[in-house]
């Protein structure tokens, strides 16, 4: 065809004209696929940012979210390879969690777990590592896309920070109150329900710390016997485990109790925020008791009840420990929101990151064990002012003395000979049950640092002082009378001592029991009994570990 022709053709021309260009658009505007983004998550993310630090030795999942243009409908059998690049050099090539591909959103919603290549990377990923992560998408080139050149993408720089496990020693609790009204809460809780693995299972599945499930075990003492309806006797309990805790050494940072399915009307209790023991029901239908026990322990470490859901955020429980699926939409509440069920509950942003905080699961512990008689106190105290000290205790164990609360409205002081304050200690205390319900009464706990001329501890509020322990020139004096020493134990034994007092004040005794010596040289206790005021107890060898160098050990206060 020659101009000539062309021109005297216009319609021709511009059929021919109008086809070429409806190709050229075809052509330029075809689907795509690339990667928008990358989220690295170990239970919570501020995505995109990804601004909370990672713990080494937790579980980390990367969710590889896919950009699709120029379509009109979602693209099928979207797949991806994640390259683990470690200080330069390559660490892992992985694959998608099952089923290894998805069909990619044209909207990606984080809530829903099929919007996004979901991925474990490796635990062993440590502190101060260079972590770059490398996505190819569509490796293979499966998919029919116009441009193949940008289906990869680098999220550099993603960082490991240490964290230490806290120790967290568990006991079971033999309820056997005449006047409980339900009788399916008497007796010991199921063990397989409680144990590591299952019991703590929503605890290392939100709280940012290794994944050493060692840290949560048994309690190497008899189960704990508590006759008294559990209702009216909470702050008892309370101090009571507080004893069993520093009857321990090395004492515990944590110890928690169980309780037969759940004869508590509050679900579970904290002695104060911060704090050091709890209890909680084993309650499995409805479920609450996974959700109980990472709910108390956030009091423990310090988190208040507060009513916040997760969005905009989503939680993600790596391992699936809560068999729930690995997504827990921004729809679920925050861990302290109280009275929930397991299924409800994750963790939020705010919680998450206050938990990063938490000097108890820092590396740099600024304030170790020390074998040291350390004296410690418990108390039982009202929301009106009041409040009344328990026995005061001191005796060598391997012991971390208490920190003040931030938002502490109670102290603890020590006072010297000259009337001087020496050591002064803030207290939360926590007058809410777990179910958000006021109570009258709260327990506390404070183990003070000062040794030297302590002469009296006093409880104080709005300067006020609420109650006063005055030390006495006079120790009780003791003197055990069974077992001898030399005797051999096999089953059923009693102890039996004499206790007198020179001032005529009735004594409380803690009995502790070791089987040996830690890697320190020092010997290891762990309570037969505490809060007793008979001078006997009647025990059993198939509770105490068996030693040929065994000791008794009899407190009194």
């Amino acid at each position: 065809m020659n101009t000539s022709s062309l021109l005297r053709s216009p319609g021709r021309a511009a059929l021919g004209l109008t086809a070429l260009l409806f190709l050229g658009a075809q052509s330029a505007h075809a689907m795509d696929l690339s990667v928008s983004g990358v989220e690295v998550t170990q239970a919570i993310q501020n995505y995109p940012g990804n601004s909370n630090p990672l713990v080494a030795g937790n579980h980390t999942a990367a969710r590889v979210y896919v950009e699709v243009t120029n379509s009109a409908t979602p693209v099928e059998g979207v797949t991806a390879f994640l390259s683990v690049y470690v200080n330069g050099s390559l660490h892992a090539i992985l694959g998608p969690n099952a089923p290894g591909f998805i069909t990619a959103p044209l909207v990606p919603d984080p809530n829903h777990q099929g919007d996004s290549l979901n991925f474990t990377l490796p635990v062993d990923l440590e502190a101060g590592d260079d972590v770059d992560l490398l996505v190819t998408l569509d490796p293979a080139n499966t998919v029919a896309e116009d441009d193949e050149t940008n289906n990869t993408y680098t999220l550099a720089d993603v960082a490991f920070e240490c964290r230490k496990t806290p120790e967290i020693v568990y006991t079971a609790v033999n309820y056997t109150a005449a006047a409980e009204t339900d009788p399916t809460t008497l007796g010991l809780p199921d063990p397989d329900r409680i144990t590591a693995g299952t019991g703590d299972d929503f605890i290392f599945g939100i709280y940012p710390f290794p994944d050493d499930r060692f840290q949560y075990h048994s309690g190497p003492f008899p189960p704990i016997t508590w006759n008294t309806d559990i209702d009216s006797s909470a702050v008892e309990f309370l101090t009571f485990l507080e004893d069993c805790r520093q009857s321990l050494s090395p004492v515990p940072e944590f110890l928690y109790a169980w309780f037969r399915e759940n004869p508590y009307s509050g679900n579970g209790r904290a002695i104060s925020i911060p704090g050091s023991v709890a209890f909680g029901n084993s309650q499995i239908s409805p479920n609450r008791f996974q959700r109980t026990f990472a709910h108390e322990m956030g009091h423990l470490f310090g988190m208040s009840h507060n009513s916040r859901d997760l969005a905009p955020d989503t939680g993600w429980d790596v391992e699936n420990l809560l068999g729930l699926g690995n997504v827990e939409p921004g729809t679920k509440w925050d861990i302290m929101k109280p009275a929930q069920f397991t299924p409800d509950a994750w963790v939020d942003d705010t919680s998450y990151e206050f938990m990063l905080a938490e000097d108890r699961i820092a590396c740099t512990e600024d304030k170790p064990k020390l074998f040291k008689p350390y004296p410690y106190l418990t108390a039982i105290v009202w929301p009106w002012g009041g409040g009344t000290l328990g026995p005061a205790f001191e005796f060598p164990r391997a012991v971390a003395p208490s920190r003040s609360a931030a938002r502490g409205d109670l102290f603890f002081e020590a006072v010297n000979s000259r009337g001087s304050v020496i050591e002064r200690i803030a207290v939360a205390p926590n007058f809410e049950s777990e179910a958000g319900e006021r109570v009258d009464s709260a327990a506390v706990s404070v183990t003070f640092e000062s040794l030297d001329d302590v002469q009296a501890l006093q409880m104080v509020r709005d300067g006020r002082v609420l109650d006063r322990i005055v030390r006495s020139p006079n120790a009780p004096e003791l003197s055990l009378n069974s077992p001898r020493r030399g005797d051999t134990l096999d089953g059923a034994f009693e102890v039996a001592w004499d206790g007198r007092d020179a001032d005529g004040d009735e004594l409380t005794y803690i009995v502790q029991y070791s089987s040996g010596y830690d890697d320190q040289g020092e010997r290891r206790w762990v309570p037969l009994a505490v809060r007793l005021r008979e001078s006997k107890l009647a025990a059993d060898t198939r509770y105490l570990a068996g030693s040929s160098d065994a000791s008794l050990r009899i407190v009194a206060s």
